[in-house]
């Protein structure tokens, strides 16, 4: 091997170390800040649940909600299916571990659902029954909203309290 494919070589391979390298680094910072951004929003969601579901107030979760949530009609949906919620299962008494669900990641660039979206759930233990919260959190501008919440709720009442 003559002298300058040698040398081509070697500069060729230093440049494919130093283009690894810094995917990797790029790749490892990335999913640092994903996870950041996860625990920050279980954190969120914990407080959002806690604070919303003692008293099942509607106007107390606008606070957190997307602006799809705040719109007239929903406002007085959510308020009524709140209403509901409080009447069958009362005030939250428990909530379990905020994690992550299956395909819980998403991006989207484009239009008002700019954003980085996470799925959270929870158990949560209400005063007449259990259910699991999934909660989605967009993350857009350091900002975080709540743009869709859903409760599954048990069949059996929580232990130690009284079927309705």
């Amino acid at each position: 091997m003559n002298k300058k494919v040698g040398i081509g070589l070697a500069v060729f391979l230093a440049l494919l170390v130093i283009c690894c390298t810094g995917i990797f680094f790029f790749f490892k910072s990335a999913t640092g800040k994903i996870m950041e951004a996860v625990s920050k929003d279980q954190v969120f969601v914990a407080n959002v649940l806690k604070s919303t579901t003692k008293n099942w107030d509607e106007n107390e979760f606008s606070k957190f909600a997307d602006d799809s949530f705040n719109t007239p009609e929903k406002r007085e949906e959510t308020r009524k299916l709140f209403a509901t919620l409080k009447k069958n299962l009362g005030p939250l008494v428990e909530l379990g571990e905020v994690t992550t669900g299956t395909k819980a990641f998403k991006a989207n660039s484009e239009g008002n659902g700019q954003g980085f979206f996470v799925s959270l759930t929870a158990k949560a233990k209400f005063e007449k029954g259990n259910g699991v919260f999934t909660v989605v959190v967009k993350n857009y501008k350091e900002q975080m909203k709540i743009t869709s919440i859903s409760l599954d709720p048990d069949k059996a009442p929580a232990s130690g309290s009284k079927s309705p």
